[in-house]
């Protein structure tokens, strides 16, 4: 049988046994349904589920090494041993060699926090930020960091920059640009990338920072 479908005419798909006027979740005086009551309270069990997993995920985080594994050598940043890396032969590491190690760089952070996050259906988000200190192109600051939603707030994950660490709760993705360019040039040009770090281990320092650029969500220029 074939349908036909005028174009002067209006056609209305609703949900079957759905009245008209009739709210699923509230009654006429605005409260709550049963069905609505049931629901609300699996979504603040969710959240609260989301919560706790993220904290757990934080502290678990806080006592984690910012630094570098070689050779089964630790070069951390908080002993200045870092300058001793041979950053040619840099590559990120696996989630499950991260388990382990517990010591990485923002890179290593990020990719460890998102696949964590994922699992908790907590939405993620990953972003690269690069900020241009100069006219030299390669004087630059970059830094990664997570997001994520509990269902109803959105949440900074901060685990690699010491002064800024903690889950912090934010209006928008503008309240951790602002942190950054408030410490390192308030009127300085900057992108940030929003991607998608699934799979982005082994990676040596160009290969990662590539990878980052797949969505740019900011913007901005000297004359801006």
């Amino acid at each position: 049988m074939v349908k036909v479908y005028y174009a002067n005419e209006l056609y209305h798909h609703g949900i079957l046994g759905q009245k008209w006027g009739v709210r699923r979740y509230q009654n006429p005086d605005g409260s709550l349904t049963d069905a609505g009551r049931n629901r609300y309270l699996k979504n603040t069990k969710k959240r609260a589920e989301i919560q706790d997993a993220a904290n757990s995920l934080q502290k678990e985080m806080d006592k984690w090494t910012y630094g570098v594994i070689q050779n089964g050598k630790t070069y951390s940043y908080d002993d200045d041993s870092i300058k001793d890396v041979n950053w040619n032969k840099y590559k990120t590491q696996t989630l499950k060699e991260l388990s382990k190690t517990k010591t990485g760089t923002c890179w290593d952070f990020v990719n460890y926090e998102y696949d964590k996050l994922k699992k908790m259906g907590a939405n993620p988000k990953a972003y690269m930020m690069v900020l241009q200190k100069s006219d030299k192109k390669d004087d630059i600051v970059t830094h990664t960091f997570v997001t994520y939603n509990d269902g109803t707030d959105e949440y900074w994950m901060e685990s690699a920059w010491w002064p800024k660490r903690g889950n912090h709760k934010i209006n928008s993705i503008d309240h951790v640009i602002n942190e950054f360019t408030n410490t390192y040039g308030k009127n300085k040009s900057y992108t940030l990338w929003e991607y998608d770090p699934s799979g982005m281990d082994g990676l040596s320092n160009t290969d990662y920072f590539d990878g980052t650029q797949q969505k740019i969500v900011r913007n901005k220029t000297k004359k801006d």
